[in-house]
């Protein structure tokens, strides 16, 4: 009896192994449904920059991304929280504008793959940033 148990249960445990096996070869992806990834920083908001990034996948470990960033015209968000004293004086009124363009070939490492998980990617970035309304006050020192 206890052979015929043993028997029972060493099947089982087979057939359950040889279902784990079929099941992880069905769930692996040859290529992913949505091949284009559209993101953005939400953290960024808070220093008024918007931002939107688009990534299309070309293969399991090679992506290409192009990201678009924008700080439209305005005052510089939160100088009195960085700077104390006189240095106020100088950026409180200053206004900004900055926008960039970024490119990168993205390097899939992990098992993964597909638009997910650790990458290395060189990239281009042009970026034009502008600063107006600066005001510093100096004194000149006379050397006799």
């Amino acid at each position: 009896m206890k052979l015929n148990t043993f028997s029972f249960m060493a099947v089982l445990c087979c057939s359950f192994a040889f279902s784990q096996n079929a099941d992880s070869v069905s769930v692996t992806k040859l290529r992913p449904d949505k091949p284009n990834i559209i993101k953005t920083n939400v953290t960024a908001y808070a220093f008024r920059n918007l931002n939107l990034s688009y990534e299309r996948v070309i293969s399991k470990t090679t992506s290409l991304a192009a990201t678009v960033s924008v700080i439209p015209s305005g005052k510089v968000p939160y100088v009195k929280l960085f700077l104390q004293g006189d240095d106020i004086g100088d950026v409180e009124g200053m206004v900004m504008n900055y926008n960039s363009i970024t490119l990168e070939p993205r390097f899939y490492l992990g098992k993964g793959g597909y638009g997910q998980g650790f990458y290395l990617a060189p990239y281009y970035r042009y970026s034009h940033a502008e600063f107006s309304d600066y005001r510093y006050e100096f004194e000149t020192i006379e050397q006799e």
